[in-house]
């Protein structure tokens, strides 16, 4: 007889064939994961069982269908899931919440999505207990990102109708309407029948396709205005009454293919524009994720996770090594390497020492630094930066304001133009009927297409396409002038480079007579307990064991130091020139102005008293730099020392960067 399989205590998954089993308040308990074990003894420990532990639906009280209460929906992440079980447990644990109507976690995405009643919860509620539970809930999507989604997902379906219905119009036209037209059949049985059949399938392209544009035109109507969907409008619906008109009475051509073709073609315009606009707005909310959301915050005489956005100014935070920082402060205990190259683009970490201002989103690489936050959450340098990217995104360039401002004189004047047509056909004496033909005939050939069309499609394109490629324009007329530029200055790292450093070269001391790969692992044995960058490269460079090393010491600005060797007598300095107090006659000395002038870090390696040599590390060129700059030459922009020369006679000299820095960069592009 086979044993049905017994279900985990947290989850209610089958733990066969391996169960973690755990002794708890003298009960055995099975789980299957270590995750399901860990959680519920959180649970347990804060009196939370109840709202985790899997029920039997025998015991579970009915859920109320979602569609019973209006709610919206949620994307979060998920980490700290070990299994399957793991993504059941989280969902048990949401679904226990107030306000909760659906829930579904996927393990393999780590990724989920909630449904829930916004008037009886916000969310931070249910992902506070998740985090209590030892998983880490992000949420990746708020109010207004969700609305611009769906937006964009109402657009695509009004894209997909006018599509799937156009087509079969077009069909219809190209296969026997345009023939019989051209024959001068209008109002033969067989023409009919497929004029009523064109006109039922052209009805939902404009009235549900291109719906959009219609409450466009009627909103500026009420405001007493006129815009591109006022044209555009105007334009669909006089050829789609005239033809109308002719399907049912008269003896012509109907438009309904230009209406089907005018209209797919707008919505396609402006669903690219729409998709355009949210994907840049999702690689910009990438800047979010560099600010953690959890911080450590000082209370009385202990440190406590704290979330970011409730920590105010004047608040004593700690970060620890490796952390981000989470908030713009200045530093009152600890000196330590920030990299700053998210602000910066400098490989190079920065030393801050006592009194120096750390910025959010910038990363703390060797020490913890007691500081006292100076900008609270949404004030920050980071969130000026979104909030500035953000306003680029929503400004249009002057060549779409100029396009809007001359839709409405145009609008006016193919109305007039529209009505004198009708009425001095009238005044010839031409039928009625013949006049309005005339009449629409203007609105439909001065529908503006192609300028409500092309001008916001060729920004949003444009805009997207440098995005993916990780440029932020500043602001989007800087796309009109970009033909006019003459010169480029590049600022080198992180643009023309790689980003981070790689040993490129080691030179010992004509004394010591080392290779370079014994320099190097000398080196890398000093900073194998070093998370600076250089140290990083250097460790990533070693092809050889370390020796075992003791007493590493940091001095900020200026090296590190160990004692290395079995007997641990050997005390080895790694660092800068002034560290290792190298003297100008040493040879070594004018052998590194070669590498300083190709943009190179030296760093020295020797003992108290002797030096063994220096490594050359250097910021790599990515594989595209030196195509980058012959195609620039090829389209006769300026480049090299030229471009630096061009930049100092156009900046101010009141507002040009940091010579010492930004200088020597462009200098060496």
């Amino acid at each position: 007889m086979v044993s049905s399989p017994e279900p985990c205590d947290l989850c209610g998954l089958s733990v066969q064939p391996h169960p973690i089993l755990r002794e708890i308040n003298g009960e055995e308990k099975q789980f299957c994961c270590q995750g399901c074990a860990r959680v519920y003894q959180i649970a347990l420990d804060n009196d939370m069982l109840d709202q985790v532990v899997y029920k039997p639906a025998w015991q579970t009280p009915p859920v109320k269908l979602a569609f019973t209460t209006p709610g919206e929906t949620a994307y979060i992440s998920l980490g700290g899931m070990w299994c399957a079980g793991c993504a059941v447990a989280a969902e048990n644990i949401l679904k226990q919440q107030t306000g909760i109507q659906e829930v579904d976690i996927s393990f393999a995405a780590e990724r989920g999505r909630i449904q829930f009643d916004p008037q009886q919860t916000n969310l931070d509620g249910p992902l506070e207990t998740l985090h209590k539970m030892g998983y880490q809930p992000h949420l990746l999507t708020d109010r207004n990102e969700r609305q611009a989604e769906l937006r964009q997902e109402n657009t695509l379906l009004q894209l997909i109708t006018a599509l799937a219905f156009g087509m079969q119009v077009m069909g219809l036209y190209l296969v026997f309407l345009y023939s019989e037209y051209h024959l001068g059949q209008f109002n033969s049985p067989e023409v009919r029948q497929v004029q009523y059949l064109v006109w039922l399938l052209a009805t939902p392209v404009l009235f549900y396709g291109g719906s959009s544009i219609l409450k466009g035109a009627w909103r500026a109507f009420r405001a007493r205005t006129a815009t591109m969907d006022t044209l555009v409008s105007l334009g669909l619906v006089a050829a789609y009454g005239y033809s109308v008109y002719i399907t049912f009475w008269g003896n012509d051509e109907a438009y309904f293919d230009s209406v089907a073709m005018i209209t797919t073609f707008v919505m396609l315009g402006r669903y690219l524009e729409l998709r355009g606009g949210i994907l840049a707005r999702k690689d910009v909310r990438k800047l979010l994720e560099l600010q953690p959301n959890q911080a450590w915050q000082k209370t009385q005489d202990s440190w406590v996770q704290a979330p970011v956005d409730t920590i105010k100014a004047q608040d004593i935070i700690l970060i620890k090594p490796g952390e981000p920082v989470p908030l713009d402060a200045v530093i009152l205990e600890g000196q330590a390497a920030v990299d700053e190259s998210m602000l910066t683009g400098e490989s190079h970490s920065v030393t801050k020492v006592e009194g120096s201002q750390v910025y959010a989103g910038t990363l703390v690489t060797d020490a913890s630094l007691i500081c006292m936050v100076t900008r609270e959450s949404g004030q920050n340098r980071l969130d000026q930066i979104l909030q500035f990217v953000e306003q680029t995104l929503s400004n249009k360039p002057p060549i779409q304001r100029l396009a809007d401002r001359l839709s409405s004189f145009f609008a006016i004047f193919i109305l007039t133009a529209a009505l004198l047509t009708c009425g001095i056909r009238l005044s010839f004496g031409e039928p009625i009927s013949t006049a309005i033909l005339a009449g629409v005939a203007v609105l439909v050939v001065a529908c503006p297409c192609a300028l409500g069309l092309a001008t916001p499609l060729a920004i949003t394109v444009a805009l997207g396409d440098i995005t993916k490629k990780g440029i932020l324009v500043r602001n989007p007329a800087a796309l009109e002038i970009a033909a006019a530029i003459k010169g480029v200055v590049f600022d080198k790292t992180g643009t023309l480079t790689e980003g981070k450093m790689s040993v490129v070269a080691a030179h010992s001391s004509p004394e010591m007579d080392l290779s370079p790969e014994e320099l190097i692992s000398l080196a890398a044995a000093v900073e194998q307990f070093s998370e600076h960058p250089i140290a990083k490269a250097i460790l990533a460079a070693n092809q050889m064991s370390l020796l075992p090393s003791s007493e590493f010491k940091i001095l900020r600005g200026m090296g590190a130091s160990a004692y290395l060797g079995s007997d641990f007598q050997q005390r080895v300095l790694v660092g800068s020139r002034n560290f290792l107090q190298v003297m100008d006659d040493h040879p070594l000395v004018k052998q590194t102005l070669e590498n300083t002038t190709r943009g190179e870090t030296v760093v020295w390696v020797g003992w108290d008293e002797s030096l063994a040599g220096y490594i050359a590390l250097r910021d790599q060129p990515k594989p595209m730099a030196h195509q980058l700059i012959k195609q620039l030459e090829a389209d006769h922009l300026e480049t090299e020392k030229s471009a630096f020369k061009t930049s100092r006679e156009i900046v101010p000299p009141n507002q040009r960067p940091n010579a010492s820095r930004n200088g020597r960069i462009q200098e060496h592009v």
